[in-house]
């Protein structure tokens, strides 16, 4: 187990992808932040509304210092979470590291060495998980340096956060993000295929396809799960602070369907040949 622990650090660590996507993320949070400060900065408004661009805010159109004063009402954390984490880039990304990370194991034949050197299966779908988890936090507690620096630098005036809900923050989008690198373990052991697994990792972590199977069965009238009990649906209303109810109701349902996709990649993964 911890022999291929080692491998899979090594190899993640050796990879470009794991800097290329931290820098998209942080270059996504940065951009977003931007847009804050082009609302509230006097000369960058004044540029921005001779191109013909009007500031509002609830449909009403607000002048800098209005749409500050509103700023200075919203937690920061909660700004944060509506950059790329609600919105599903986050996850997208860890989804797709996590496909790319394992079907290049069945492309190479580097899985077929490992089986037959060691054939206890769930220790290799544990060790890929762990890994990705180790980035996924890694990744979160930086984006959150990183966003509270270029706060401070953009000079934004959001709501000062306590570091409880920061640990509250991290907690739930590491767990949310944990349950879909799981859902996408299973995908990429099912078909073994890098093209198939990037469109469902896009597919399913966007919430495209949930939506899309949620309009049709609405329009069927049919009864589909509820969707707070999924893992997009979860964290689509959520607002910081994040209420007590709310909050347990997000990590129940990620840590559910975390364990039920990785048994469910454990089983494929006994049952089907390498």
């Amino acid at each position: 187990m911890f022999d291929m622990l080692r491998m899979d650090c090594r190899r993640i660590l050796k990879s470009k992808s794991l800097y290329i996507c931290f820098l998209l993320l942080l270059v996504a949070v940065t951009g977003f932040l931007f847009t804050f400060k082009l609302s509230i900065d006097d000369q960058m408004r004044s540029a921005a509304e001779t191109n013909g661009i009007i500031f509002m805010m609830n449909g009403v159109e607000m002048s800098g210092d209005q749409i500050a004063s509103a700023y200075a009402k919203i937690p920061a954390v909660d700004i944060l979470s509506t950059t790329i984490f609600r919105g599903g880039f986050f996850f997208i990304i860890i989804a797709l590291m996590t496909s790319l990370f394992i079907c290049s194991d069945f492309d190479c034949g580097f899985a077929k060495n490992i089986f037959s050197l060691r054939n206890r299966r769930f220790t290799y779908i544990l060790s890929k998980w762990i890994v990705i988890q180790v980035v996924s936090a890694v990744y979160i507690l930086l984006l959150i340096i990183g966003f509270i620096l270029a706060c401070r630098m953009f000079r934004l005036p959001f709501m000062e956060t306590s570091f409880q809900e920061y640990a509250k923050f991290t907690l739930l989008f590491w767990l949310t993000g944990s349950g879909f690198s799981a859902m996408l373990t299973f995908v990429s052991i099912l078909f073994r295929n890098k093209a198939i697994s990037v469109a469902a990792a896009l597919l399913l972590a966007s919430g495209t396809a949930l939506t899309a199977l949620d309009s049709i069965t609405s329009a069927l009238h049919i009864a589909f799960i509820n969707y707070d009990y999924t893992l997009y649906g979860c964290i689509q209303d959520i607002s910081f602070p994040v209420p007590a109810e709310k909050l347990t109701l997000c990590l129940g349902t990620s840590l559910t369907w975390l364990l039920i996709w990785l048994l469910l990649s454990v089983f494929i993964l006994q049952k089907k040949d390498i």
